[in-house]
């Protein structure tokens, strides 16, 4: 086989591999909408349930049923550019609802500690314990009434959930 054959053979293959490549990537990105698709909607209507006003829930069901079927009709043959782009999109809308529950399943650990803190402080105020007679009673009267008040406080003003 002559170099300059040889050369075109070589040439055809790597683009052959660049094709397979781009295919593949372009798969996985539709893949990914598709999955982001089901595994929203099931949250939505599971565990994000409380995290996200009825209608911008029933809003976002019907988006992301709405990319669904444009994935099997018009969106059956796009380029990866397209699918990156609607993902980015639904993660755009979906993002916000699924902060607002992490942040809610973190809350109770901190919560939980602030407590703990509070009620420790509120003990060591009340506390005749030897230890704390350098501390005033004046002192130790102020951080027990404001320990009562901190919980109740903080409390209320913790963001609301939808």
């Amino acid at each position: 086989m002559a170099a300059a054959d040889m050369q075109k053979v070589v040439e055809s293959e790597f683009e052959m591999a660049l094709q397979d490549r781009v295919m593949e990537e372009t798969k996985d990105k539709k893949n990914a909408v598709e999955a982001y698709v089901y595994d929203m909607r099931n949250k939505l209507n599971d565990k994000y349930h409380e995290f996200v006003m009825d209608s911008e829930r029933q809003q976002f069901i019907a988006k992301l049923l709405e990319v669904e079927d444009w994935l099997y009709e018009d969106g059956e043959d796009e380029t990866k550019g397209v699918y990156v782009a609607k993902l980015k999109e639904l993660i755009k809308q979906g993002d916000p609802v699924e902060e607002r529950y992490k942040e809610h399943t973190r809350r109770g650990s901190v919560i939980h500690h602030l407590v703990y803190c509070i009620n420790s402080y509120r003990e060591a105020a009340k506390s005749a314990d030897p230890k704390f007679d350098h501390i005033y009673l004046a002192e130790k009267q102020k951080v027990y009434k404001f320990s009562g008040y901190c919980y109740p406080l903080f409390h209320s003003r913790l963001p609301k959930v939808h």
